[in-house]
């Protein structure tokens, strides 16, 4: 789990120095008192990529890491699982909200959301493999997850004769 990194000086910022390594971190709170931690503490070089010539520090908290893991394979782990992480923050976008406690009900919603997600990556990437193949392929690709949701909702309302509401001035609607 990466571990937030704040303000100009002290914190975790005292860990960044020398190598990249595996060290110990102890969060002070005045709530919850003192607890230590593992760390993984990785160095990153730019290596001129992005005109960029710095290094960056990155800090891990982990637990159970076996010895003979470095720390550059921690930050490699972690890389993967962005994949993961943005595909849950994009499922949440289709997910519909509901307040019931019904646990069945609950995960049939997240199950509905990740079909919808996948049939989005799915219609991308045919519809931009066709897209390859015109001269002018557009700068950017037309159909978002919102638009595809969107137009799902309308798709589902004309099916079961849903009237249109008509809204004058914009809203924000908290869920």
């Amino acid at each position: 789990m990466p571990i937030p990194v704040r303000g100009k000086s002290g914190g975790v910022r005292t860990l960044f120095q020398g190598k990249s390594r595996k060290t110990t971190y102890t969060f002070h709170s005045p709530k919850y008192g003192a607890y230590t931690v593992q760390t993984v503490v990785v160095k990153r070089y730019s290596k001129g990529r992005y005109h960029r010539q710095a290094s960056k520090w990155f800090a891990f908290a982990v637990s159970g890491l076996p010895e003979a893991i470095l720390p550059a394979q921690v930050f490699e782990m972690y890389r993967q699982r962005f994949g993961i992480e943005s595909s849950y923050r994009q499922m949440n976008l289709v997910r519909a909200r509901t307040s019931t406690r019904n646990p069945v009900i609950r995960l049939l919603f997240v199950g509905l959301a990740f079909v919808l997600f996948n049939l989005y990556i799915t219609v991308r990437q045919s519809l931009s493999s066709a897209l390859k193949k015109a001269l002018t392929p557009p700068r950017r690709f037309w159909l978002s997850l919102r638009r595809l949701a969107f137009m799902l909702t309308r798709a589902i309302e004309r099916l079961y004769g849903v009237t249109d509401v008509f809204q004058l001035e914009p809203c924000t609607a908290f869920s």
